[in-house]
């Protein structure tokens, strides 16, 4: 058993607890308390330390490669044909997602948003987290934004239900 059959799942098992509070109890004290954009550099720390192993394969890439790495398809194919390259970039995709969905949770949470949405666009950010985030800055948190004001008592008009 090597180090990657090692590290990869206890990397992914380390953010699930996260991820399973933020969809299943968001509303929960525990939950609030613990899922902090902080809890993405647990994961950030595993994937620059995985690099620091896989250090003179990924020199040995960007050095003696015979295409600059990202400069053309066959640069990026050898670039992440390299096993340690690959595993401490998903390993970064990991702890990146999180960082977004923890982001996404404390606004949602701010913006007193129901417990459905919570759960729903925690499950969206899970499963497909660019488009959630992006639906999340383009239509949700404008939406509540706006409820919020309206409660305020500013003259904004406000959607009847979200």
């Amino acid at each position: 058993m090597s180090f990657t059959d090692i590290i990869l799942p206890l990397a992914q098992a380390a953010t699930m607890p996260l991820w399973v509070l933020m969809v299943v109890a968001p509303n929960w004290h525990i939950t609030k308390k613990i899922t902090t954009p902080w809890a993405s550099v647990i994961p950030l720390a595993v994937a620059v330390g995985y690099y620091m192993t896989a250090l003179p394969a990924l020199l040995k890439v960007i050095i003696g490669s015979s295409t600059a790495p990202f400069a053309d398809y066959d640069g990026l194919v050898e670039f992440f044909d390299v096993p340690a390259i690959a595993i401490g970039s998903w390993l970064v995709v990991v702890a990146l997602d999180l960082f977004g969905a923890t982001w996404m949770f404390r606004h949602l949470h701010r913006l007193q948003a129901k417990t459905w949405v919570i759960s729903v666009m925690s499950t969206w950010v899970f499963l497909f987290p660019q488009f959630a985030l992006l639906v999340f800055i383009a239509v949700i948190k404008p939406l509540y934004e706006r409820r919020l004001k309206a409660a305020a008592g500013t003259d904004e008009r406000v959607p009847a239900t979200v």
